[in-house]
């Protein structure tokens, strides 16, 4: 399970010391921002308090720009914004993605350069050869699997890491490794509920 967050603070309907403890309890490990469909910006003024409980807790924060989630739209990502976010709060990973990422590539490969905390997901990354280029030139971790299901069937995306050129390592990495190390790497000393630890087990 993941949780999707908003600005102000307030918008909780408890305090935002008691979420981490309430994320634990619910077995999430991640969050998501959704700043197009609930109209809000990145900046840290705006989000500074929840973006420091979730880097203390190092919880995985999932971005997604696009203003309709079924998607129809692309190039939204505000790279700026983003590389801004990873600096201000270096200790928290951060998965950026959105409906497609068309012409900001070399934007997109910039980011990665500046912002080591910073990952891509794979499904809008329709890159020829782009897994192969972020492996060589940054490491499989900092790419996610996923397929933007239910809007898009998984087979390109499923397909588009198959046959990549990378090690076999490299692609169970990006596979399903790298999310699973990024969710047991949250909320630290917490503890994790019964069901969130079978299921990371049985995928381990």
């Amino acid at each position: 399970p993941a949780w999707a967050l908003a600005p102000p603070v307030q918008s909780l309907p408890y305090p935002l010391d008691e979420l981490p403890a309430r994320m634990a309890e619910a077995g999430v490990r991640a969050v998501w921002l959704f700043p197009g469909h609930l109209h809000f910006t990145l900046g840290d003024w705006n989000l500074h308090p929840i973006l420091e409980v979730l880097e203390q807790e190092r919880v995985p924060l999932f971005v997604d720009p696009s203003p309709l989630l079924i998607g129809g739209t692309r190039d939204l990502t505000d790279w700026s914004a983003m590389v801004q976010l990873c600096c201000d709060h270096p200790n928290l990973p951060v998965v950026t993605t959105e409906a497609r990422m068309y012409w900001p590539t070399r934007q997109s490969l910039s980011a990665l350069a500046v912002a080591p905390n910073l990952h891509i997901e794979l499904s809008p990354f329709w890159l020829y050869q782009g897994i192969e280029l972020v492996c060589r030139e940054f490491g499989a971790e900092r790419l996610i699997f996923g397929t933007r299901l239910p809007i898009r069937e998984a087979g390109g995306t499923i397909a588009q890491l198959q046959y990549a050129e990378v090690s076999e390592e490299e692609k169970q990495a990006i596979a399903g490794d790298n999310l699973r190390r990024l969710m047991a790497e949250a909320l630290p000393g917490r503890g994790e509920s019964g069901p969130l630890t079978a299921a990371l087990g049985r995928m381990g």
